[in-house]
């Protein structure tokens, strides 16, 4: 459901840019807590139980109102992790870049340095890309609009996942990945204070501009009646990456230590690259969730930490 919303709302933001923003600066006044328990309740139409969370939804949103750890500003900047990854698993796991930049104007004043081919991703939100397959091919007028709108929104106040608060938006131009077989497979490794249950390949069929996702256990079986944000399609699966033991380490090692954390990776030609940390999939929103008692099992997995709730 909020997956719809947002696509809708990105369609009025490129021929009003300032309506996202505008929107959701109507509710900044809200208190967190109130604010998130609205939308859940209009989402799952049922009451947010703050005093004994036990689904994985009414979790995250438990998490994002009164975890408040200092790092989580770090796992969401996609620019300040870098940092974290580097330290953590190695440099060679980053995808290589060619500059982060606060403005549409630095982004202008560095084109040339550009490759003919680069990816422009936003450090603070999700879904901020710009695919740039030629220089020539893209409708820079358009692209600039999307940008200067990404770098003026509080990705914070959509659903008030605290960590997006305080981080300074930027613009990262990055090295396009580029598999020989022609897709780009995204593994979303569900990982719980350290230790992987699920595995989510998310891929986009271009032609009818539907992006899906097939779950794995985490020795790669197929779990086929398991949706979780995205529809599957099980004419599609993928096979067993050889190096998955490998993926299934950095996730657990980046992960260690923290509640729950879904570890974004990307496996080309036998290459592992780090993608982003995601604190709360979906925003803690995603209504698409089959099996029934899928909910109940993957809230299970989060051991909520024991911190007073005060907001």
């Amino acid at each position: 459901m909020l997956r719809f919303l947002e696509r809708s709302v990105e369609k009025t933001i490129e021929k009003y840019p300032k309506a996202y923003n505008s929107f959701f600066k109507l509710f900044s006044k809200i208190p967190d807590k109130k604010y998130v328990s609205i939308v859940h309740r209009i989402l799952f139409h049922e009451k947010m139980n703050w005093d004994k969370p036990k689904t994985y939804t009414q979790k995250l949103n438990w998490l994002k109102v009164n975890y408040r750890d200092p790092m989580l500003t770090v796992f969401v900047d996609k620019c300040a992790v870098r940092e974290y990854i580097k330290e953590k698993i190695g440099e060679e796991y980053l995808i290589p870049i060619y500059g982060m930049f606060e403005s549409v104007e630095e982004i202008k004043k560095n084109m040339d340095s550009f490759p003919d081919k680069f990816a422009l991703k936003g450090n603070n939100g999700s879904g901020y890309n710009i695919i740039v397959t030629s220089k020539d091919s893209i409708n820079w007028e358009k692209a600039y609009k999307k940008i200067n709108t990404w770098l003026s929104t509080s990705h914070y106040l959509r659903a008030r996942e605290w960590p997006y608060k305080n981080v300074k938006p930027k613009m990262i131009v990055e090295k396009l990945l580029e598999p020989k077989e022609g897709i780009l497979y995204d593994y979303k490794i569900y990982s719980f204070d350290g230790e992987v249950k699920f595995v989510g390949v998310t891929y986009i069929d271009t032609e009818n501009h539907i992006s899906f996702r097939n779950n794995y256990d985490k020795d790669f079986n197929l779990l086929e009646d398991v949706q979780i944000g995205f529809p599957n399609n099980l004419e599609k699966t993928v096979e067993k990456p050889d190096n998955l033991d490998e993926m299934v380490r950095i996730a657990e090692t980046l992960s260690k230590g923290y509640p729950h954390m879904r570890v974004d990776l990307y496996n080309v030609d036998g290459k592992i690259y780090f993608g982003e940390l995601t604190l709360y999939p979906g925003g803690g929103c995603d209504t698409l969730m089959t099996p029934d008692d899928l909910e109940y099992k993957m809230g299970s997995f989060i051991k909520l930490p024991k911190i007073k709730d005060d907001k």
